[in-house]
């Protein structure tokens, strides 16, 4: 059995442990590197689990197995447009794969984002990849948007949305 629970701001230790995890596990999956993320101090980490700094998740889920981290997720504010969530971040630890907790987190975030009075939830994902097919599952398209990888012009990565509400 596995839990998803909303990150509390003072636990930016989890945050750092996970994403540290997540950048050492999957390091072609995201747009940062291992090296830039463990630079960082205590308080820059405390700032990514405030959902008062500008840029921030609105809110860091985070799945636990028998009360130990092994997943998250942010869900964020769109810059750009207030009617549409966006899904970051997402990592699950590999001796927590498949057994539901990939799926849990993308609900959690779709149900922060349908809570919070948004149309849609948007995010950006490597092509062909097991989140991709994940995000398939849930229901997600492509928007036919796509940008390079964050430092890899080579490569390049799609975005998805999931409709959640009134669209017009």
């Amino acid at each position: 059995m596995f839990r998803v629970r909303r990150l509390a701001p003072e636990e930016w230790a989890v945050l750092r442990a996970l994403r540290l995890a997540a950048l050492t596990d999957s390091p072609d999956q995201f747009g940062e590197t291992v090296l830039v993320a463990s630079r960082r101090v205590a308080e820059e980490w405390s700032a990514l689990t405030s959902t008062s700094t500008p840029g921030a998740a609105s809110d860091t889920y985070v799945a636990e197995v028998d009360g130990v981290p092994v997943g998250m997720a942010f869900a964020i504010r769109d810059a750009v447009d207030a009617s549409v969530g966006r899904l970051g971040g997402m990592w699950v630890a590999p001796n927590a794969r498949g057994c539901g907790i990939g799926m849990a987190l993308v609900t959690a975030v779709v149900d922060w984002a349908r809570t919070g009075g948004k149309r849609s939830v948007r995010l950006w994902v490597v092509p062909s990849s097991n989140a991709d097919r994940l995000y398939r599952r849930a229901q997600f398209v492509p928007t036919g948007r796509q940008k390079p990888f964050p430092g890899d012009d080579a490569r390049a990565v799609i975005e998805m949305q999931l409709n959640i509400g009134d669209t017009g």
